[in-house]
């Protein structure tokens, strides 16, 4: 199955607020306990900035990649205990709490790290592929509106710059699949609906 890694920029930022999350919570938990007992607590602070960043995904990576993430993850908490000694060898040349800050950070890092594969998805495109799927069952009328739906959000993404695109992506998905999902119910509503979305799709096409 192909698969392509997108949005470079979340991973990084992933990476960031994991580093920082582990970071904080070791600095702070240094002055009330020693150096052996920070692991958990640099790592609840690495594994909570993780989970706000991923919050902002909006779709699912493969079953495939969600498991070789939990095995990657797996493989952090198997290396954390190496976080304490290298904790006590910066304290040679660091205060206490900066070389706890450190190693946290070390920890946050390798956790954001496990996490790659969650940025990957399928090669394959959904909006096109829901649309072969619809043809056959559309009402020319609504077949129409549905093929300016995806034409609009394809040349949309062709027409973005290449830093915006991961994010823009998955806006114009889910706006060109909202779309033939009201394509597909065929009432007067959703038709209505369907003709607003269309606009949306192509004045933001029209943007770029």
């Amino acid at each position: 199955m192909p698969l392509r890694f997108e949005d470079h920029k979340g991973f990084e930022r992933t990476c960031l607020m994991a580093a920082a999350g582990g970071a904080l919570a070791a600095y702070y938990a240094t002055w009330m306990m020693p150096a052996a007992r920070l692991v958990p607590w640099a790592a609840a602070g690495a594994l909570f900035a993780v989970g706000v960043a991923l919050c902002r995904e909006h779709e699912l990576p493969p079953p495939a990649c969600i498991a070789a993430a939990v095995a990657l993850g797996v493989g952090v908490c198997f290396a954390a205990p190496s976080v304490p000694v290298l904790s006590e060898l910066l304290e040679t040349v660091l205060p206490r709490a900066g070389a706890a800050a450190l190693g946290g950070a070390v920890l946050g890092l390798w956790s954001g790290a496990a996490t790659v594969p969650l940025h990957l998805r399928t090669a394959r495109d959904r909006v096109e592929q829901r649309l072969a799927g619809l043809r056959p069952r559309l009402a020319p009328e609504l077949l129409r509106l549905a093929e300016r739906a995806a034409a609009a959000r394809a040349e949309l993404l062709r027409s973005a710059p290449s830093e915006v695109r991961p994010g823009l992506r998955r806006a114009a998905d889910g706006l060109a699949l909202a779309a033939l999902d009201l394509a597909e119910q065929g009432t007067d509503v959703s038709r209505a609906r369907l003709v607003e979305q269309v606009a949306r799709l192509e004045r933001a096409r029209d943007a770029f």
